[in-house]
Protein backbone atom coordinates (compact mmCIF):
# COMPACT_ATOMS: atom_id res chain seq x y z
CA UNK A 1 0.00 0.00 0.00
CA UNK A 2 1.41 3.20 -1.23
CA UNK A 3 -0.75 5.57 0.52
CA UNK A 4 -1.28 4.56 3.93
CA UNK A 5 -5.08 6.02 5.70
CA UNK A 6 -3.21 6.80 8.99
CA UNK A 7 0.32 8.70 9.93
CA UNK A 8 -0.34 5.67 12.76
CA UNK A 9 1.60 3.30 10.04
CA UNK A 10 4.66 6.19 9.54
CA UNK A 11 4.92 5.58 13.36
CA UNK A 12 8.63 4.79 14.45
CA UNK A 13 7.66 1.74 16.43
CA UNK A 14 5.83 0.57 14.41
CA UNK A 15 6.70 1.28 10.58
CA UNK A 16 9.80 -1.85 10.64
CA UNK A 17 6.90 -4.32 11.27
CA UNK A 18 4.46 -2.71 8.49
CA UNK A 19 7.67 -2.94 5.70
CA UNK A 20 7.47 -6.20 6.93
CA UNK A 21 4.46 -7.20 5.71
CA UNK A 22 3.92 -5.24 3.04
CA UNK A 23 1.89 -2.17 4.57
CA UNK A 24 4.33 0.12 3.62
CA UNK A 25 7.17 0.12 1.43
CA UNK A 26 10.72 1.46 2.39
CA UNK A 27 10.69 3.65 -0.41
CA UNK A 28 7.39 5.55 1.18
CA UNK A 29 8.93 5.46 4.37
CA UNK A 30 11.94 7.06 2.73
CA UNK A 31 9.88 10.02 1.02
CA UNK A 32 7.87 10.05 4.00
CA UNK A 33 10.70 11.01 6.35
CA UNK A 34 12.63 13.27 3.83
CA UNK A 35 9.02 15.42 3.57
CA UNK A 36 9.14 15.99 7.39
CA UNK A 37 10.17 19.60 8.49
CA UNK A 38 13.33 20.20 10.47
CA UNK A 39 11.73 21.93 13.84
CA UNK A 40 14.79 21.36 15.96
CA UNK A 41 15.49 24.97 16.20
CA UNK A 42 11.85 25.38 17.89
CA UNK A 43 12.62 23.67 20.64
CA UNK A 44 12.76 25.00 23.77
CA UNK A 45 14.65 23.56 27.29
CA UNK A 46 12.11 21.76 30.23
CA UNK A 47 12.99 22.49 33.58
CA UNK A 48 11.62 19.19 35.77
CA UNK A 49 12.43 18.13 39.10
CA UNK A 50 14.16 14.50 39.03
CA UNK A 51 11.89 11.94 40.54
CA UNK A 52 12.14 11.16 43.82
CA UNK A 53 14.39 13.35 44.73
CA UNK A 54 13.00 16.72 44.53
CA UNK A 55 15.54 18.58 42.91
CA UNK A 56 16.69 19.93 39.67
CA UNK A 57 18.32 17.86 37.26
CA UNK A 58 22.27 18.60 36.94
CA UNK A 59 23.49 20.49 34.49
CA UNK A 60 25.48 18.53 31.95
CA UNK A 61 29.37 20.38 31.77
CA UNK A 62 30.57 21.54 28.85
CA UNK A 63 32.84 19.41 26.85
CA UNK A 64 36.76 19.38 27.81
CA UNK A 65 39.23 19.89 24.95
CA UNK A 66 42.36 18.54 25.31
CA UNK A 67 45.16 20.96 24.09
CA UNK A 68 47.50 19.92 21.54
CA UNK A 69 50.67 18.70 22.12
Amino acid sequence: MSNPKNLVDYDVRVRDRNVKSGLLRKEDVDRYVAALPDVAPLAQPVDVTQPGTGQAPVEEAPARTEPSA
